[in-house]
């Protein structure tokens, strides 16, 4: 039988009531950003929580670190701010035991506070690479041999906490489909998650800088068709273009790609 692993991310916790809190009840790995390092393992039940005490900054840091530790068979990346629903693992194992060929599925998470325009599976079916950027990283759970045999990892220029502050997601996501991993989505919910105001660690508008790390994710994801990409956005996306205007926006986003392009040669000289 399939075992399974919650990877989650947090910060400057000072107590362990975050396990509570957050329903776990499964093996978990739970990295806290805080000032210092150390380690503690606790047993609740019949599963152990791994608890990492890590003084690094940034949100792709923490999920590479979390994936390093991990040892089930599947990985499921987990928010703080999320409440899994009670008999969450039998609900993951049942998708990738009835489906051996997946390596990874996006699931559902129900949203408190706010309403959330959070893309909510209606069906099973197929991720490709033109729908994956509608899925954060919170709602991942994936096969950790197809993960670790590929030798993939959140690119640490990307997401809270970095230079880019978003796209780190859909990077994994991407590099999972460029390297042969099917990925499919499930209508299963398998948390509760927090939408209340002000609760995203990234999103504070449709601002210049959303516009410029947009720009830089779609050229890191895409170098070669990144051009096409962000004039199919802007043309697509009136909602969000309206406040700065259609010119602007376009105009930052290729900022953001030629800022991706410095970072590149930036991290080459350095080598």
């Amino acid at each position: 039988m399939l075992s399974i692993q919650i990877l989650v991310s947090t910060m400057r916790q000072k107590d362990f009531s975050l396990i509570e809190n957050m329903n776990i009840q499964t093996d978990a790995i739970i990295i806290n950003q805080c000032d210092h390092y150390e380690y503690h393992e606790l047993k609740k039940d019949n599963f152990t929580i791994k608890w990492f005490d890590v003084a690094e900054r940034g949100l792709s840091r923490s999920r590479n670190v979390a994936l390093s530790k991990a040892t089930g068979d599947i990985c499921l990346l987990v928010d703080d701010d999320e409440i899994l629903k009670d008999g969450y693992a039998d609900i993951i194992l049942s998708e990738f035991e009835k489906n051996p060929m997946v390596g990874l599925f996006t699931f559902n998470l129900k949203s408190i506070g706010n309403v959330s325009k959070r893309y909510i599976n209606k069906q099973r079916k197929r991720l490709r690479f033109f729908n994956i950027m509608r899925y954060g990283s919170a709602r991942i759970a994936f096969r950790r041999s197809s993960i670790i045999n590929r030798r993939i990892c959140f690119a640490p220029n990307f997401g809270a906490g970095a230079n880019i502050s978003c796209g780190e997601d859909s990077l994994f996501l991407h590099d999972c489909l460029q390297r042969g991993i099917i990925a499919h989505s499930s209508p299963e919910y398998v948390a509760d998650i927090d939408d209340g105001d002000g609760n995203s660690s990234w999103f504070t508008g449709y601002t210049e800088k959303y516009f410029i790390d947009l720009g830089a994710v779609y050229a890191a994801m895409s170098p070669g068709f990144c051009y096409l990409w962000i004039f199919q956005f802007v043309i697509r996306h009136k909602s969000k273009t309206s406040e700065l205007g259609f010119y602007k926006c376009l105009s930052l986003m290729l900022k953001g790609k030629h800022l991706y392009n410095r970072m590149i040669i930036d991290e080459v000289n350095n080598i």
